[in-house]
């Protein structure tokens, strides 16, 4: 007689797990039995929102502690100081392991200690504190300064985080600043979400160069200031621990007959590359208006071409996978004609959005 290697507990979580996009079925499911109760919790209560709802959300977790390790990740959303505070004695021991903040302004006005008590609890402490697995945190549509030299800090434990979310927001001046209450200096994984690279958002990931493994942005080409039209090449040989890098929309040169900055910055990776994973997006949502010249498919099949060329180079022995998002199937299969080589070796994933 063979054992049944699961129990039945076992059984039932792995069963409750396969909702877990589903808070509607998840929450019918903790009214069903109690052995489904805590799993099914583990789940709606792993991601929360903050916002209007803050005083009542204080109270279910004073009433409820064992829902607090539940939580992974918190976002927060126009939430000042008195909101937050109303959360800080319940999240001692938390589990958070990612914070979002939207829609917090602090930047060209004069400073005070009333927006220094305001920012700090939103950015850090002591909510982050008290989680041991913060190292996650992403801003959307943010602007933060940097801290007064003379100002007197609280001495708390400042969160290490590995992944930087960045989305329409200008935070790289505070992030830098020793006097933040979070730290940012050996950052793994870099997600930009803007059109445009602020250069001292290019600063601050350049600080952590020797540790980044992971570049994902909509535009890289466009660092600093400038247009799309004037393209920067990035230099990716100075990240020599990168695996996977999204390069954003890969568009064809309006003019003349030079190398794709995609290209240009592939080709200067080192000759024993580690990269393993390369995304981008034909044209996308800066693609997408009315007013968007015809498609030169010629000309972008010859880029593809110069493309598979770096990709398929000796020291490229690492790469597995080639990502690539698509509006329209005759874009799929220009792709898969032009890159055939990585094509055959089935290294080509084309996702379609149309």
């Amino acid at each position: 007689m063979v054992t049944a290697s699961l129990s039945v507990q076992e059984l039932w979580d792995h069963i409750v797990d396969e909702l877990h996009q589903s808070p509607q079925d998840l929450r019918a499911c903790s009214l069903v039995c109690r052995s489904f109760v805590s799993r099914a919790q583990s789940h709606v209560f792993s991601y929360i929102r903050v916002g209007g709802n803050v005083i009542r959300l204080a109270g279910l977790l004073t009433s409820s502690p064992h829902l607090i390790p539940y939580i992974r990740h918190l976002y927060f959303e126009n939430c000042g100081a008195e909101s937050i505070a109303l959360l800080h004695s319940v999240f001692v021991g938390s589990h958070v392991e990612t914070i979002t903040l939207k829609n917090h302004t602090f930047y060209d006005m004069p400073f005070d200690h009333s927006l220094y008590e305001e920012l700090y609890p939103l950015c850090g402490t002591p909510i982050c504190s008290a989680s041991q697995r913060l190292d996650h945190i992403h801003f959307q549509s943010c602007r933060l300064f940097s801290m007064p030299e003379d100002l007197a800090l609280p001495q708390v434990r400042r969160p290490k985080i590995r992944r930087l979310g960045l989305t329409m927001s200008e935070v790289g001046k505070a992030l830098t600043d020793p006097a933040f209450p979070l730290d940012v200096s050996a950052l793994t994984d870099i997600q930009s979400q803007s059109v445009t690279m602020n250069s001292l958002h290019w600063d601050l990931i350049l600080h952590s160069r020797l540790t980044i493994r992971t570049l994902k942005f909509i535009q890289i080409e466009a660092v600093g200031e400038g247009s799309r039209d004037q393209l920067k090449t990035v230099d990716l040989a100075a990240f020599p621990s990168l695996q996977c890098v999204r390069l954003g929309e890969f568009c064809k040169p309006k003019q003349g007959k030079h190398d794709h900055p995609h290209t240009k910055m592939l080709a200067r990776l080192p000759s024993e590359s580690r990269l393993t994973t390369l995304g981008f997006t034909l044209f996308g949502r800066l693609g997408r208006g009315p007013n968007r010249p015809p498609i030169d498919l010629a000309g972008l099949g010859d880029d593809l071409r110069a493309l598979e060329t770096v990709l398929t180079e000796p020291g490229m022995h690492n790469l597995a996978r080639v990502e690539v998002d698509v509006r329209a199937t005759n874009i799929g299969e220009l792709v898969r004609t032009s890159m055939s080589v990585l094509h055959a070796r089935g290294l080509i994933y084309i996702y379609c959005d149309y």
